[in-house]
């Protein structure tokens, strides 16, 4: 068999995985995209490997790396299946991700494909992105996957890190790009450490860094050429993506962040090719808190719900380092950037955090502490409900905050609930705040 030969022969196998992959029990809703999708990109495939040499090199190592993509996204389709994550969750995602990262606004029908699939690991949290990887083909809709740990299935609060991971999807669409780069990018590194090579080298090794620093540089012979372009560009993606997390996530974003970075990294003095130092991301977040004003409990005047909230910040912003070594970024720039992401995602309907009214956050921390899945249902037993739209980054902040707090806000029948227990209870609440969607939706005549 020659290689043009094994080259259509993975196609026809291709064909055969997106035929069975219409029968599995794969997540409900979009599969039948996907295959639409991929079935149109190996049409295009088989017609220009049809005219090629049989053994010419250059064609075949190029159609070979286009053909292996596409088993390889047939693939991630085959492991993503219903069950295997949290349902709720994943719809919000979808809900928030459809309409950020949709190719085209004006064109319908452009919104990415999402995918869903399980890991093992707590670093699972990513999402595979579709940036510009085919070298011959202009694909219609963009593939989006997104990968939960398998064993935080139901962790729903630890899902808010994926503010995060929605920021690189954004980053890589041709549009958002260019407004991201030039209205928040750009003003955020302006100056300071990471405005460029020179300026961050000398930053990691001046020899008024922490000693922490200085022994990740000697554990692994860093060197000063190891950060070139592409890694400060790296660095710099990953802290606009931070702040795009809570820009779109909220005060859970904030949580969802130390609790998973400061188990993966404790010290938080580590970097990368892919990462900065973990407490040079927390300074930024910190400065930001600080910015939007969130710690002060905005609209809110109620003593013992301000209580409940002060123990919550207490508990975030306590190992935050705004002054020093890890901040990076000075507030002027962090300001620029924060109103220049603002304006982009109040461009799109729902995806920027509105910070929650006293009566919804009293409402949900009730649901919790009474052990009932918090949502906008009307528990007063009126004969006509009054049934609230409550939005599910309200759902989240709420559960971190209960699960930071005393239980004050009501007489409370849940007494020191696990941090599972009250993850199941806004998962639950996720799922139940849909029904109560789809019936304030539904016109008078229908109920």
């Amino acid at each position: 068999m020659n290689p043009k030969q094994f080259l259509l022969e993975e196609c026809e196998n291709i064909q055969l995985v997106l035929g069975e992959m219409l029968s599995r029990d794969y997540l409900a809703g979009g599969a039948a995209d996907f295959h639409h999708e991929l079935t149109q990109r190996l049409e295009i495939l088989r017609r220009m490997i049809a005219p090629i040499e049989a053994t010419d090199p250059d064609p075949i190592s190029l159609f070979s790396g286009e053909v292996s993509q596409l088993s390889e996204l047939a693939h991630r389709i085959e492991r993503s299946h219903a069950g295997e994550f949290s349902w709720p969750f994943a719809e919000e995602l979808r809900a928030l991700t459809d309409p950020l990262c949709r190719e085209d606004l004006r064109t319908p029908g452009r919104e990415p494909i999402i995918r869903i699939l399980a890991e093992g690991g707590l670093t699972a949290y990513r999402i595979f992105l579709e940036n510009d990887l085919s070298r011959i083909q202009v694909f219609n809709r963009r593939i989006f996957t997104i990968v939960f740990p398998r064993t935080l299935k139901h962790l729903v609060l630890s899902h808010a890190i994926f503010g995060h991971e929605i920021g690189h999807a954004a980053w890589s669409i041709p549009r958002l790009r260019s407004r991201l780069s030039g209205e928040v990018s750009q003003p955020l590194f302006t100056s300071g450490p990471l405005s460029s090579v020179t300026n961050a080298r000398a930053w990691l090794t001046n020899a008024n860094a922490p000693a922490e620093v200085k022994e990740v540089i000697a554990q692994y012979n860093w060197v000063p050429e190891n950060l070139n372009k592409d890694v400060l560009e790296s660095w710099q993606e990953e802290l606009l993506c931070d702040l795009f997390g809570l820009l779109t996530f909220g005060p859970a974003f904030l949580a969802a962040h130390q609790a998973l970075l400061s188990t993966v990294d404790p010290h938080g003095f580590s970097f990368g090719d892919d990462h900065p130092p973990y407490v040079t991301r927390r300074a930024m977040l910190g400065r930001a808190i600080e910015y939007l004003g969130w710690s002060n409990h905005p609209g809110i005047t109620e003593e013992f719900l301000r209580s409940a909230l002060d123990q919550f910040w207490k508990g975030q912003l306590k190992d935050v380092r705004i002054t020093g070594w890890p901040d990076v970024i000075e507030s002027p720039q962090l300001s620029l950037a924060i109103q220049g992401l603002q304006s982009i995602l109040g461009d799109v309907s729902r995806v920027l955090f509105i910070y929650p009214s006293a009566l919804e956050l009293q409402h949900i921390l009730a649901m919790l502490e009474a052990g009932i899945p918090p949502c906008g249902a009307d528990l007063s037993g009126a004969k006509e409900p009054h049934l609230r739209n409550v939005d599910f980054r309200t759902i989240l902040f709420a559960g971190w905050v209960r699960w930071h707090c005393e239980p004050t806000i009501t007489d409370s029948t849940v007494h020191d609930p696990t941090f599972s227990r009250i993850n199941r209870l806004c998962e639950r609440g996720m799922l139940q705040q849909r029904a109560i969607n789809l019936v304030k939706k539904r016109p008078e005549s229908g109920l």
